[in-house]
């Protein structure tokens, strides 16, 4: 016998719903949600609870264990917003960068500028859509700053090179420290260490999770 405990998250509208199902099963827990927005059905994976958190897919939950082990704390789907192009729930809101964050698959998946861009020009906050899983050469993130016309493509995570550790976010000839605020400069004037002890470590954990989880 399972137990089943629907919870509702109206935004504006029964169409505009998240419907979460939650089953407690003698093996332990899997989740089934039926995630809607503006009566369309949101790609689906294989949902997974971490940390307190009930998330759509693994891909997902490897980003949060990225973020948590570079010392990032997150909260997942803080909060919908209703913007021009539609509703919208980003997937990480990362409070002390003040940045969004979108998981993606590397190929496949929704990519929707258009609202993430609005959602950073309304909020006054970037916003990250990274694609792929968060290990060297898997991945790549596109940045919506809060400046009309203000973006960065194909870029990977990256550490700086100065004594206090800062995340850094490159392409072929920029670089762009991740939060609020920080402006674009050129490779030159703001040097990088991409292959970091750091990020190496965080991608390794990411990484490794499910492995340890299947052998537990």
């Amino acid at each position: 016998m399972c137990t089943v405990i629907g919870i509702y998250l109206p935004f504006t509208s029964v169409s505009n719903t998240v419907r979460l199902h939650i089953h407690n099963t003698s093996i332990g827990f899997y989740t089934q949600p039926i995630i809607r927005q503006q009566g369309e059905a949101m790609s689906q994976g294989i949902q997974t609870i971490y940390s307190g958190d009930c998330f759509k897919s693994r891909l997902e939950v490897r980003w949060a264990i990225f973020l948590k082990a570079l010392g990032f704390e997150y909260e997942y789907e803080k909060q919908a917003y209703g913007l021009l192009s539609g509703w919208y729930l980003p997937d990480f809101w990362i409070p002390r960068l003040r940045v969004w964050l979108e998981v993606k698959p590397y190929s496949g998946g929704d990519i929707d500028t258009l609202r993430y861009r609005e959602l950073a020009l309304s909020t006054g906050c970037p916003h990250l859509c990274v694609r792929g899983r968060p290990e060297p050469n898997r991945y790549s993130v596109s940045v919506q700053l809060p400046k009309r016309g203000s973006s960065i493509r194909k870029a990977s995570f990256a550490e700086s090179e100065t004594k206090a550790r800062k995340l850094i976010l490159v392409d072929e000839h920029h670089s762009w420290e991740v939060r609020k605020g920080a402006p674009i400069c050129s490779l030159v004037a703001q040097p990088v260490l991409h292959d970091s002890v750091w990020l190496n470590k965080a991608s390794k954990f990411a990484g490794s999770y499910f492995e340890e989880q299947n052998r537990n």
